[in-house]
């Protein structure tokens, strides 16, 4: 098997871990692959304090190891919420890089579900964080084509050993990197019009990863003002004058910033 990229993104408690451990096992003994869990950098005390800049460090980190692991030659799960689409799409980024397969499986495991196995867990992820990270959570595929999910696998409706037979069913789509033309023959036009919306696409990753940064690192300076919804209505409202009207990157985090010291 070809190496390859394989980004987990569900709800804390919704089982990836143990999917994602379960997948290893059964490709350990055929192809040189590692897990990487962002659980590795966190602990209880982390979640006593949690804060949403923390996860940048965290964030910043486990990227590192996968990039460093995918430069060894050896194929990747990457274990994590990824509830963002601009997360999945630093994921696809690294594959894309690295000329290699890549894939996303999401972990869709109802936040109930998810809220009632986190109490079982020997060190529970505090409700509150589950329930935020529920309510922010980019659904794969429902925005972008890039980010439509290999599989969806629901854990409280199937054994893990299921996810994973079903997951090894459809490695093979992996094989070939994601940087290869399109196999069937298309029309100028119709490759002209894919790459175009591939742009669109990227562009709009990359703006809402900039405008996120923005935020947290305005409530980094203003913790008091962590709980208010309004800076990320302002976000969004700042996102969709970006991309109607061409703002640049720059440009963005000015106006974002502006409206950010503006609401207070």
């Amino acid at each position: 098997m070809n190496q390859f990229l394989l980004a987990l993104c569900g709800l804390p408690a919704s089982g990836k871990t143990t999917f994602a451990r379960a997948l290893h096992l059964r490709l350990s003994a055929k192809t040189g692959v590692d897990i990487v869990s962002t659980d590795d950098l966190r602990d209880s005390e982390y979640y006593r304090d949690f804060r949403p800049e923390l996860e940048h460090h965290v964030r910043g980190e486990s990227l590192a190891q996968v990039a460093d692991l995918i430069r060894q030659g050896r194929s990747v799960i990457f274990d994590d919420t990824n509830y963002y689409s601009s997360m999945r799409h630093e994921l696809l980024d690294i594959a894309r890089a690295a000329r290699i397969g890549y894939g996303l499986i999401h972990i869709s495991t109802p936040v109930d579900v998810a809220l009632m196995w986190n109490q079982r867990r020997a060190g529970p992820v505090p409700d509150s964080v589950v329930r935020k990270i529920s309510e922010k959570f980019d659904t794969p595929g429902r925005r972008y084509s890039w980010d439509a999910p290999l599989l969806e696998l629901d854990l409280s409706k199937m054994s893990v050993s299921r996810a994973v037979d079903l997951t090894l069913e459809h490695l093979h789509t992996l094989e070939h990197p994601i940087v290869s033309p399109p196999s069937s023959p298309l029309s100028p036009t119709h490759t002209a019009r894919a790459e175009v919306q591939s742009d669109i696409a990227d562009e709009a990753a990359l703006y809402d990863v900039v405008t996120r940064r923005v935020v947290a690192s305005y409530l980094s300076d203003h913790p008091e003002k962590r709980d208010r919804d309004i800076h990320s209505r302002i976000r969004r409202e700042v996102l969709r004058t970006a991309l109607s009207t061409g703002l640049s990157i720059e440009e963005t985090e000015r106006l974002l910033r502006r409206m950010l010291e503006e609401s207070a």
